[in-house]
């Protein structure tokens, strides 16, 4: 399997502002290729411990990278990946290999793939949960999540 992972288009491009694939990869694997987006909204209100941003798997893959954005982001801010079934949902479990989408001081945090072959069942939810207790000024973050089927 190759390693696939994302960033932000540079701000020179016609994709500017838009999570792009790093490197080209050929059209057999995208087609195989499934990104989730988890939006973390504070509804105009700084995001607080609790906010969950959802999303839905219709097939069975394994994670295979992640990446968490927001322009405001200006303190430490965690973000947990939590993953459980629709039948059982709103019960979910974290995912124990991922550590944090942790910012600190920046706008993008990139899940540490070191160990990540999560599977995810079909018809698996994705949850996105902020975990700090202390406010900042991030408002909206966005968490890709990529799956390869």
């Amino acid at each position: 399997m190759s390693e696939i992972s994302l960033t932000l288009a540079p701000a020179d491009s016609s994709r500017e502002g838009f999570i792009v694939l790093q490197e080209p990869i050929a059209d057999s694997k995208l087609a195989n290729i499934e990104v989730v987006h988890l939006t973390l909204d504070g509804d105009a209100s700084v995001l607080v411990d609790g906010v969950i941003g959802l999303g839905y798997v219709h097939k069975a893959g394994e994670i295979i990278a992640c990446l968490a954005v927001s322009r405001e982001a200006t303190a430490t801010l965690e973000v947990d990946l939590n993953l459980g079934t629709k039948a059982a949902y709103p019960t979910v479990a974290l995912i124990s290999a991922s550590a944090p989408l942790a910012f600190s001081a920046n706008q993008v945090a990139e899940a540490i793939l070191i160990s990540w072959t999560i599977a995810v069942p079909a018809m698996s939810i994705l949850e996105a949960k902020v975990n700090y207790t202390t406010p900042l000024n991030a408002k909206v973050v966005d968490v890709y999540v990529v799956i390869q089927h």
